[in-house]
Order: structure tokens, then sequence, then C-alpha cells
């Protein structure tokens, strides 16, 4: 069977400039070219580019789907959804763009109920051709610190046939994110054909052939004018099940993307505008349209020059311009100012007091989650980290059991049991407390579960 799949479309980008058709056309064209050989689109989030798109968009992007159902023939027939016979069979996720709160709809829950496509979320559902069966499992985004826990409670089961699992997440190895939660590669489930995830909008499929079948289709558009997406076409992939190969397919539509990088440091200002215009001028030669094009100055300058000049005399592309330029005294008083915040954290973090220190802990025990988040949240960036040192010592003290406090009340509950035997001690009041506070972590943490399954 033959499977594309067409990720991150991203319908309404840049809905009010220039570029706002660009990913309503590129989506247009994956989904021809898909219809030429594919029995079944698959689509892993990011199909609109905001969780509430205007009408307009909607609009646009329900005929586009509408157009593609209603191309009949011999398709697969789908088992475990309502699905009209004769149509290809289109299954998606949403993904982190799209998502919304329990209890609102989204809009890719919207072109579910329209007929157009099939929404999954920690469900699966069957196509079956010939007799040749394709499972096709999804997870739809969620939080990034919450990726792994609801992938291991849904807990996916190949069935009879080719299996595909279907996600929407920061995957390690592969993307940034800003606290470090991310799916790894050992959370992935085993046993499944293919894995296919949205959310990075750069292709790769180098990683098919490996332990963890894992491949990233990559993004229909240009969302970040990045080295890596210059680098690399716009398009999807199309899955052969019988032959277990993938092929890329790329896309013409969209605009081609170029990013460069300008030493300033032995140019005039005149010089830097000289070249910045010439370079433009130059990637954007013989283009049927203007071309995305990001251009960093950087260096240390020596004369002054204006981006918003620059600008001015760069008409034929879509362009950004990032100044990471500096002066000469600009460095020396830099380095000065690092030295001077240095200095003077060092001091805050001397003089810093956390009285309450011990309460977060009892509060938590007594289920008043509600005031340690509020203090945490009122605390400054300096306070915070400082807690955070302190909970890490905190911790290790524990562990270890070397601490000056561990050892007195080690002496304490000594003489606490020789004289009361009756009473508990006060190790044994810390280990309730400490249960309690476990405890109350654990339901937290299965309510937040529950929230996104």
């Amino acid at each position: 069977m033959k499977v594309a799949v067409i990720s991150d479309t991203h319908l309404g980008f840049k809905w009010n400039s220039e570029r706002r058709e660009d990913s309503f056309k590129n989506a247009e064209e994956a989904f021809n070219k898909a219809l030429d050989e594919a029995d079944i689109i698959l689509l892993p989030g990011d199909i609109f580019d905001t969780k509430t798109p205007s009408q307009e968009v909607f609009s646009k992007a329900f005929n586009i789907f509408e157009k593609v159902v209603n191309t009949r023939g011999d398709y697969p027939s789908v088992k475990g959804k309502k699905w009209e016979e004769g149509k290809i069979p289109v299954v998606a996720i949403h993904g982190t763009h799209e998502r919304r709160s329990r209890g609102y709809v989204n809009p890719i829950q919207l072109l579910d109920d329209a007929g157009v496509l099939i929404h999954l979320h920690n469900d699966s559902v069957t196509v079956e051709k010939d007799g040749e069966k394709v499972n096709v499992f999804g997870m739809s985004g969620v939080p990034e610190r919450y990726a792994s826990e609801v992938l291991k409670k849904w807990s996916p089961r190949p069935k009879q046939g080719d299996n595909i699992l279907m996600l929407h997440q920061s995957v390690e190895n592969f993307v940034y994110t800003e606290d470090g939660k991310h799916v790894k590669l050992t959370d992935i489930p085993k046993d499944f054909d293919f894995i296919i995830d949205g959310h990075i909008h750069w292709k790769n499929l180098e990683f098919q052939s490996r332990d963890v079948p894992l491949m990233f289709p990559g993004s229909t558009i240009t969302t970040q004018i990045t080295k890596r997406e210059a680098e690399r076409d716009k398009g999807f992939v199309m899955i052969d099940t019988d032959k277990n190969e993938t092929k890329f397919i790329p896309l013409k539509e969209p605009r081609e993307v170029f990013y460069d990088e300008i030493d300033v440091s032995s140019l005039s200002g005149e010089e830097v505008v000289e070249k910045t215009v010439s370079l433009a001028e130059e990637n954007a030669k013989n283009l049927d349209k203007k071309p995305l094009q990001r251009i960093v100055l950087k260096g240390e300058k020596n004369g002054s020059f204006s981006l918003s000049e620059i600008r001015k005399k760069i008409e034929s592309s879509i362009l950004s311009i990032d100044k990471k330029t500096y002066s000469k005294e600009e460095g020396e008083e830099a380095l000065e100012k690092i030295d001077v915040e240095k200095a003077g954290l060092e001091e805050i973090s001397k003089n810093i007091q956390f009285k309450e220190f011990e309460d977060f802990f009892q509060k938590l025990s007594e289920g008043k989650n509600d005031e340690v988040i509020e203090r945490l949240v009122s605390m400054d960036l300096s306070e915070l980290k400082k807690f955070l040192e302190k909970t890490k010592e905190k911790s290790i003290e524990d562990e270890d059991g070397n601490s000056s406090e561990e050892k007195s009340l080690e002496k304490k509950d000594r003489k606490i049991n020789r004289k009361e035997s009756g009473k508990d001690s006060k190790q044994e009041v810390k280990e309730k407390k400490d249960k309690k506070v476990e405890k109350t972590v654990e339901k937290g943490k299965e309510n937040v579960l529950d929230y996104f399954n």
C-alpha cells in the first residue's frame, strides 16, 4: 500500500502579509501529487498555524480537504472509524499549534466532524485493501513535559498487518527544548514498522533504517528562516509498505530560502550596505517569485550603517536582517558588565535567606499546592535560582545522610526513642511527611496525564 505523509502545512501562516497564499499553494501541490499514487494520506499535526484560525483561513482549508476526499477511486476501506467508501482515507493528529484546553474543540476535530478527515488522539484506525492491512496509531501533540508519560500510559501495541505510529513531539537529539523535556528514543514503543514525527520542520529520513524506524517528513512551508531550513527542500514522504521503502517528493511551489552571514569587521559602513544589497540581489536573480532571505551581520563594526536603509534598497526579496555587531567600546563594556553582574549575584546569594524553605514541603503535604506555586512565581530569578540550588543540596543530603542537620536529628531520635518509646520519633514524622508529599505529587501527576489522554 502507498502511504503519503504530509506534515506541518501551517495553513494560514503569515495570513496578513504578502505570503498569505503560500501555505495553501504548497499544501495543494502536496495533496495533488500525493493523489497520483497514494492509497492513504497521513497528516502528523500542525495542519493549521493557529488553534483558532479565522473563518477565511478555515474556509480555504476546508475547500482543499473537500476536494481531496471527493476524488473517488479504488481506495482502502476503513475499520474502526466512520468513513465513506470510495474516498481516500485522510488520517490526522493535531499538533502543538492546534492544541486547545479540555472542553474546547480544535480545528482538526472540526474537520473530522465535517467528514473530510479522521482525527486521532491516543487512538488507532485500520485501513484494508486487497487483503493488506495498515494500522495507523496517533498521539496528538501534548506539552513536552508530559509527552513521555502520556505515551507510556497509552502504550500502543501493533496489530496484524503493517503498523504506523504518528507523533507530534520534540525528540531527543533532534530538537532543543528549554526545559530539556522531550520524548526519548527509548520511550518510543517497539515493533512498529514506521514511526512518523511531525513538529520538526526539516526532513530527516536517515534514521529510518536503524533500530527505531523514525522519520521526520519536515514541513511544507518555511516558518523560520534558519540555515538548516535553507539547506533542505520542502515536500512530503511516500511510504511503500509492500517494499518497506520511503522516498521524499520535493515541491516546486515553495519560495527559495537563503541564509547568509556577513562579517563586517573589515568593512566600512558604506561597504556593509553595498555588500549586503549585492548579496541579496544576486540571490534573487532569475527567480519567479520573491525568495525568503535572512542575512546576519556580525563582528566588530568600524562604521555606522542603517538597517532601514538596507531594507529600502532590497525590493526583490522578503528580507530579514539580524544585526549581531558591536563596537570596540561596546565589547569592552559588555565584558565589564558581565564581571559586575557576576559579582552582584554572588553577593546576593550570600545574603538571601529562605525561612520558608521547609514550609514548602509542609504545604505540599497538606495539599496547599496553589500557595506553593504562587510563592514560586513571585520569586525573582536570582531568588528562584538560590531556592532550586538549596533544594538540590537538600536532596543530596537526604540521600547520603551526612548533613549536620541529619546527624542532629538522629541523635535526638535516639534520646526520644529511649525516653518515649510509645511516641513517633522525629525521623518517623519526617518519613510520614515525605510519604504525604510523594503521594500528593503522584496524584497531581495522574491528574495531568488523565487530562491529556
